[in-house]
């Protein structure tokens, strides 16, 4: 659905920022891009928001050129504090990608106290708590689709330059504002993330095993019976796809031996067929979060499972990553990132476009034979 923001010709046409959800834990009700939004987050926590920033584009509607856009911004994030690592990040991560784009100074937030400093997060950041930073104009950014192309003709830059024209003001995306494509931020992920952990520094690779790493989400997800249940049905990858996936890595690479580790928030019941089909792996079945986390940017070969939490490790990983295609983000179209594509109508996996892109990427990864 979309709204006309005027009658007038040339006037623009943006998403109806309607949505409705009736659950008893989490009720929403969101306004149009100039209105009010309102959301109840269980019994005890209310939010109102109000978008006067963008009222004034209500009879005119937006322009239709690029914004220019003055000094003096600085624009964060209003976090979750109730959601995992990788849901939080991905809002983080879509303000920090938003101020890039907008040549506005990104303001850290802190996340949760337990990851914040263990992703280097704060290094090289403006702080939430700067005298510099709290005395600013606040101004609360309209949620956006993030599946949309972002530049600066897009309604947001246009807000954006209007306020920075009334001078300095400290911008905030909206809460849980998530954007698809989170791959500009990688760079900076990767440096700090490693800046945190000087003794994990990438180096020359060594000319022993390879370790990949396979990540298979099931502690949230392994009881939910109903395969028409979004989270298992978006989030849950079958043992068989991890094991034609191995099979496709050993008959692929050749020139050096590959040592599988396999991590999960599951239990050695919950995979047996993985068991049976890899004798040698490692399990990590009781490391804790940011021991698997830590391990999963370290890998070689990362099989990212389905979640924000293995997404992000990929995201920070210099190493190749597999992941299956389509995904709730945009994949980075990088030489790194290898995607095994799931047909809708059959759920088959094509692991011989794995194959394809695995020779691509270096001889070691060469296959002498078709699969």
């Amino acid at each position: 659905m979309e709204i006309l923001l005027s009658d007038r010709p040339g006037a623009a046409v943006i998403p109806a920022m309607k949505q409705r959800s009736w659950s008893w834990t989490k009720r929403i009700i969101l306004s149009r891009w100039y209105g009010l939004r309102v959301q109840l987050a269980g019994p005890s926590e209310k939010r109102f928001r109000f978008y006067p920033a963008a009222r004034p584009f209500l009879k005119g509607g937006f322009p239709t050129g690029e914004a220019e856009i003055p000094q003096g911004g600085c624009l964060t994030y209003r976090p979750n504090p109730v959601a995992g690592i990788g849901h939080q990040s991905s809002a983080w991560i879509t303000a920090h990608n938003l101020a890039q784009a907008l040549g506005l100074t990104f303001v850290h937030r802190p996340l949760d106290p337990e990851w914040d400093d263990f992703l280097g997060l704060p290094i090289g950041e403006q702080s939430f708590t700067d005298p510099r930073v709290t005395g600013l104009r606040r101004i609360s950014l309209p949620r956006f689709a993030g599946e949309e192309p972002f530049d600066r003709r897009h309604p947001i830059a246009h807000i954006v330059a209007r306020e920075l024209r009334k001078g300095p003001c400290l911008f905030f995306t909206e809460y849980d504002q998530a954007s698809f494509d989170l791959s500009p931020a990688r760079a900076a992920l990767h440096r700090k993330f490693f800046a945190a952990h000087p003794e994990l520094a990438p180096g020359a690779s060594p000319g022993g095993s390879l370790r990949v790493a396979l990540h298979v989400r099931r502690g949230d997800i392994i009881g939910l019976k109903d395969a028409r249940t979004d989270l298992k049905y978006s989030r849950f990858l079958p043992e068989a796809y991890y094991i034609g996936l191995a099979d496709t890595l050993r008959r692929s690479v050749t020139s050096r031996p590959l040592e599988f580790h396999i991590f999960s928030d599951g239990s050695a019941t919950d995979l047996p067929e993985i068991s049976r089909s890899l004798p040698g792996a490692v399990w990590h079945l009781d490391a804790s979060a940011q021991e698997t986390f830590r391990e999963l940017c370290q890998a070689d070969i990362l099989a990212v499972g389905r979640s924000g939490f293995s997404f992000l490790a990929g995201l920070i990983n210099p190493g190749i990553k597999i992941s299956t295609t389509p995904w709730w983000h945009k994949i980075p179209d990088t030489a790194d990132w290898l995607q095994v594509a799931i047909n809708g109508e059959t759920g088959m996996y094509s692991f011989q476009d794995l194959a394809d892109q695995l020779k691509m990427i270096a001889p070691e990864f060469r296959t002498p034979t078709p699969l």
